[in-house]
């Protein structure tokens, strides 16, 4: 597989609609002043959501509030106003 190419978040922004249109296979790393910040992937037909539950879990820091992270359940994730993906 290819290393993934690095845009500048201005250029990003400047061009986000027809690089949406065709994400590079190997992705897209996105740059703040030089520095990976993000990184953007195809959806890949097929792909389940049920792959994307949870996979936070242990990396998401509540702050103060423990009792947050306490009652966290992969069911939180689901986005329950809009339509499953297809």
């Amino acid at each position: 597989m290819q290393k993934a190419q690095e845009m500048g978040a201005s250029e990003f922004k400047a061009k986000c609609l027809g690089i949406l249109d065709d994400v590079p296979a190997e992705g897209l790393i996105l740059t703040k002043h030089g520095r990976p910040v993000a990184r953007l992937l195809p959806f890949r037909q097929g792909a389940q959501m049920s792959a994307f539950i949870g996979v936070m879990r242990g990396r998401v820091n509540a702050g103060d509030d423990e009792s947050a992270a306490a009652t966290w359940t992969p069911e939180d994730d689901l986005l329950f106003d809009r339509p499953p993906l297809r």
